[in-house]
């Protein structure tokens, strides 16, 4: 879904702004109640497990998660973001809280502008919740295929930054290494580096 929104881009200092959201069952449905417990019984008829009931987004796997974590390093609560927001993703929000399908919502996102922000779902307050792909917008939302590119380069750039500094902690280590056993046997504190 592509929304222009005037004032909303004048704010955002873009001409447009891209929204996508990932409802599999249309939540602004009016009908909504009706369609989950249809989704319930025509599941059950398959002998797929709904005794937890139905989300209806699409759980991020963990190479999803991975992913869009590189991209979008920051993760704030949603009710302490600071930035504008869709007024689109916060009436998808509402509702989300108003059925209390998750424990929380966060918006992960980065600051450069051309970094898409997007609303994850967080089932549980544990470091290994399920999360769930809500919504994304931005100036322009790029194929998954490409942030997962864009995220790669990311990881490895950052990968070997802080491999490179270990090399070079650990040479420096290797030159200081007479005073430090000096040190050590002296008294002092030094610890080994293995």
């Amino acid at each position: 879904m592509k929304i222009q929104n005037g004032l909303l881009a004048k704010a955002l200092n873009r001409r447009e702004l891209e929204l996508e959201t990932f409802d599999l069952i249309d939540v602004f449905e009016p009908d909504l109640e009706e369609r989950i417990e249809e989704y319930k019984t025509k599941a059950a008829s398959l002998e797929m497990d709904v005794s937890q009931g139905v989300i209806p987004f699409p759980e991020l796997s963990k190479a999803e998660s991975n992913t869009w974590g590189v991209y979008c390093p920051q993760k704030t609560d949603l009710k302490e973001y600071t930035q504008t927001v869709p007024l689109e993703v916060i009436r998808l929000a509402e509702i989300i809280k108003e059925k209390g399908w998750f424990y929380k919502m966060q918006v992960w996102s980065e600051n450069k502008e051309e970094i898409d922000s997007i609303l994850v779902g967080k089932l549980k307050d544990d470091y290994s919740s399920p999360l769930f792909l809500l919504a994304r917008w931005g100036a322009s939302l790029k194929p998954y295929e490409e942030i997962r590119d864009i995220a790669k380069k990311i990881w490895i750039e950052k990968f070997k930054t802080g491999t490179e500094k270990k090399i070079r902690d650990a040479q420096r280590d290797l030159e200081d290494i007479d005073s430090k056993c000096n040190n050590y046997f002296n008294g002092g504190w030094e610890s080994l580096p293995f």
